[in-house]
């Protein structure tokens, strides 16, 4: 369905350059002009895409890990609080009985 979508826009364009190459509203220098920017365009976004990629391969995913067992931690030692604050609960209301 998609595919469909992109097929269908792209022949448009297609035939919308046409169109304006017929009365002569552009030319074909400016034309290749404007496809070599587009191609240039389309491959620096890929490009960044790769290397941001990477990056968040090689730095964010190590640190998410870390990051992951740092709130582990945290919620054990915040368990334990919690066990220790009812064991002194505890301790604290029997002896005063």
């Amino acid at each position: 369905m998609v595919g469909e979508q992109i097929f269908a826009i792209c022949v448009f364009g297609v035939v919308i350059l046409g169109v304006l190459i017929m009365i002569q509203a552009i030319t074909f220098e400016r034309l290749f002009n404007a496809i070599g920017r587009l191609l240039l365009f389309v491959g620096l976004v890929l490009a960044t895409i790769y290397a941001m990629r990477m990056l968040f391969c090689l730095f964010v995913v190590p640190w998410l890990v870390s990051l992951k067992t740092l709130f582990l931690w945290l919620a054990i030692g915040v368990l334990a609080a919690i066990l220790v604050g009812l064991l002194v609960r505890a301790a604290i209301s029997r002896f005063q009985h």
